[in-house]
């Protein structure tokens, strides 16, 4: 694939992950209208993936679910989180699993690794788990791989920072 047309589809991704973004921030902010269902998204760029979360709620599919979640779930082939342990900590760890202790203390997320799109080309989306401050908040970064060289772009995501956040926290 040329490199204009990888930057084409790279674009076109992080326009979806953009939408993703802005559509969590206005959930958070404003939520679901009971009566009307998501009629606040009509005529803006998130009018489509509204039009799908309202007829989920219709439908009775959404229960409790929360779309960050749906999106995961639906849209989203692969989650990775990947951690930082010390090579001691992975022993203790080890030890630990073995004898039915709990360990997970352990354990330090370092980013979670989103598989958008896979065999043609790959997208993925890595989103730092250590969430700081929006102004010192790092950044995602959004790669496209096909059989040439991977293109990345980075992005500020804070709303799918915060839910990816919130994810984690139980571990």
């Amino acid at each position: 694939m040329e490199k204009e047309q990888l930057q084409k589809e790279l674009d076109g991704y992080a326009e979806h992950v953009r939408n993703v973004d802005n559509l969590l921030g206005m959930l958070d902010a404003f939520g679901v209208d009971e009566e009307h269902g998501t009629h606040q998204f009509e005529g803006t760029p998130l009018e489509d993936m509204s039009n799908e979360l309202a007829e989920l709620i219709e439908d009775g599919d959404m229960f409790d679910h929360h779309f960050f979640e749906h999106w995961l779930y639906v849209d989203c082939l692969e989650v990775t989180v990947n951690a930082e342990l010390s090579l001691g900590d992975f022993f203790k760890l080890r030890y630990e699993s073995e004898h039915g202790e709990k360990a997970w203390r352990l354990i330090e997320a370092v980013n979670v690794e989103i598989l958008i799109a896979c065999g043609g080309p790959n997208v993925y989306l890595t989103v730092p788990v250590h969430a700081q401050l929006p102004s010192k908040r790092p950044v995602c970064e959004l790669t496209i791989a096909w059989w040439s060289a991977p293109l990345t772009v980075r992005l500020e995501l804070p709303h799918l920072q915060d839910q990816v956040a919130n994810m984690l926290e139980g571990y």
